[in-house]
């Protein structure tokens, strides 16, 4: 219990923290800030980037979707895809498990709870480990990042009960909602998964990871100036903060820790005001992205209600 305890306690003070770096770092560059700018001059940067994040939303869900054939569910339905683009604005609701929640019960309808409670608690990692893979690219800068492509290496069908079974436990010290007991036995006998690794839904992350570096490149461009050499190190550090706000449950959607995290490695090559500038706009259209998607399944849904 004191382990849990320490651990919550850990997460809530690093997500508060990091509000407080950004809040401070807003407040100290808050003259120099480049909100307003000439539209005809960027809106190519806005429209890309917009265009990049409501992709990325698409490739996320189709991941979704082939991690979910991975494990066994042999019926081709769009709806797998429906519920994951309207569910995904819901990762902003303090906690960030109730997308997580509003999938599992789509799936157990669907499925078995087996399969529901399995695809829905790896789906994080697969995105987790596609990033820190993107991230070991920086072992040109510091070698040791090589490191961070292990995670990848235990999505093997052979390794996943392992990971399976540590993530349960990680996710029910942070909120227990779901209750699945299992052993190696019953997980093998329960999931017809296939042999090997997942090479589909992993690319698909990896694509889905890269769409989104696209759409905050877009924005990044408008603030700030960089030669094409320096695109590696925005890159890596892009894909570092985006795993550390993944990784932060107290954090909806990564909001504060993401930024926070981007600007502490990067403000020593570019000015605080044009990563901030750059990290506003592009958390604004993310999430407008989210909603843009999301609405019109909310709408059918209300309108099928009536």
């Amino acid at each position: 219990m004191l382990k849990i305890f320490n651990l919550k306690i850990i997460k809530k003070l690093f997500f508060y923290s990091s509000l407080c770096y950004v809040t401070y770092a807003l407040t100290k560059n808050f003259g120099q800030l480049s909100i307003v700018f000439e539209w005809s001059n960027y809106k190519i940067n806005l429209i890309l980037a917009f265009t990049f994040c409501v992709s990325s939303i698409v490739l996320n869900a189709l991941a979704w979707k082939q991690i979910i054939i991975w494990f066994g569910h042999n019926k081709n339905s769009h709806k797998i895809i429906e519920i994951f683009i309207a569910t995904n604005i819901l990762k902003y609701v303090p906690g960030s498990v109730w997308h997580f929640v509003e999938r599992f019960n789509f799936l157990k309808q669907k499925s078995s709870e087996d399969l529901a409670f399995y695809a829905t608690l790896i789906e994080p990692y697969f995105m987790l480990s596609a990033a820190l893979l993107m991230c070991s690219f920086g072992a040109i800068y510091f070698p040791a990042l090589i490191l961070f492509s292990i995670p990848a290496f235990f999505l093997r069908s052979d390794l996943i009960y392992l990971t399976i079974k540590k993530l349960d436990s990680f996710k029910n010290n942070s909120i227990r909602l779901f209750n699945i007991p299992f052993s190696k036995k019953e997980f093998e006998s329960s999931i017809q998964f296939k042999k090997g690794f997942p090479l589909d839904a992993f690319i698909l992350e990896i694509v889905f990871l890269s769409f989104k570096f696209f759409g905050f490149i877009s924005c990044f461009y408008i603030f700030n100036s960089f030669a094409p050499k320096e695109l590696v190190l925005v890159f890596v550090t892009f894909c570092l903060s985006w795993s550390v706000g993944l990784i932060t449950p107290a954090a909806p959607g990564g909001v504060g820790v993401f930024e926070s995290c981007f600007l502490l490695i990067m403000r020593n090559y570019y000015s605080e005001d044009g990563i901030l500038s750059a990290l506003i706009f592009f958390r604004f259209i993310s999430t407008s992205s989210d909603l843009f998607l999301a609405t019109p399944f909310f709408l059918k849904k209300f309108i099928r209600s009536d």
